[in-house]
């Protein structure tokens, strides 16, 4: 999703929040003063939404959250948020090339390869025709997009989050973290490193069902790079989708 695409979206979530205020009115929810978090995030596709180069890349996260309220207001809340994920797979395109050899006259042969993973993986087939005394090569490769996956877990200990209207069942939300992932092997390429830093930002929506339970819908940019400490630096760029079970008083 493109830079455009986030901003519609989170203008969508504000919208939504507040049309629908006159609906849910008073609920009782209250201002938490400390906030647990359990979330799960997915982002199916990576491209250059604001920085990153490395294309086609996923993210599976589970992690925890902790949020502390520093100042409150009738407008909303403010709060310092911390982040953990224990788990997180980030995957990686690899091209596959099978190569047919055909010499005319004479035998095929027929053989696959893989590449380390690429910043952007692009199928097709290419041919190549050449000339010998007596014979001729015919050499086709088919080049298709697999896939590897690498475990990594993430820190970010510093966020800000800002919660609007509090009291009411349905809560409009900000949220930006920064911390950093280690990862088993380097991402998103071979000679990029395996410690990189993340910030991401976005916006969602939070519904109480009870006055201390809740859960959040969010959508957040959320970008990857070593900051130039290792040989190749493509950055990745995601659009995430993010789910959290909170609770806390």
């Amino acid at each position: 999703m493109k830079l455009s695409g986030l901003a519609c979206f989170v203008s969508l979530f504000f919208c939504l929040g507040f049309s629908i205020h006159a609906q849910t009115g008073e609920s009782g929810a209250v201002s938490r003063r400390n906030t647990f978090g359990i979330y799960v995030e997915y982002s199916n596709d990576s491209s250059h939404i604001v920085m990153g180069r490395a294309e086609d890349r996923k993210l599976v996260a589970l992690g925890g959250s902790y949020a502390l309220r520093l100042w409150r207001s009738h407008v909303g809340d403010l709060r310092y948020i911390v982040e953990a994920r224990p788990v997180l797979m980030e995957s990686d395109p690899v091209l596959r090339d099978a190569r047919t050899e055909t010499w005319v006259p004479g035998t095929t042969a027929s053989s696959v390869s893989k590449t380390e993973p690429i910043t952007a993986c692009h199928p097709g087939i290419y041919n190549q025709v050449l000339q010998f005394p007596g014979q001729t090569l015919t050499v086709t490769d088919t080049e298709t997009c697999d896939r590897r996956w690498v475990f990594a877990q993430g820190f970010s200990p510093v966020g800000l989050q800002y919660g609007f209207r509090p009291g009411h069942r349905l809560q409009p939300l900000v949220t930006s973290t920064a911390g950093y992932i280690f990862s088993t092997t380097a991402i998103p390429v071979a000679n990029a490193g395996s410690y990189n830093f993340t910030f991401d930002m976005g916006a969602g929506l939070e519904w109480f069902w009870t006055r201390n339970q809740s859960v959040q819908f969010e959508y957040r940019y959320h970008h990857i790079s070593n900051h130039n400490t290792a040989d190749a630096n493509p950055g990745i760029d995601n659009g995430v989708f993010k789910v959290t079970y909170a609770f806390g008083r």
